[in-house]
């Protein structure tokens, strides 16, 4: 049980380090995608 812990421990740290970076891009592109909606719309 202790060594499915761990692992799952160390996939979650993993996990965060990769998702943060992508998460910072997702975000830009809803930043882009309502900027051009509001562009659009004026």
């Amino acid at each position: 049980i202790r060594d499915r812990f761990n692992a799952t421990d160390k996939q979650v740290g993993i996990d965060m380090a990769t998702l943060m970076p992508w998460h910072e891009l997702v975000t830009e592109c809803w930043n882009v995608a309502i900027r051009f909606r509001q562009g659009r719309e004026v």
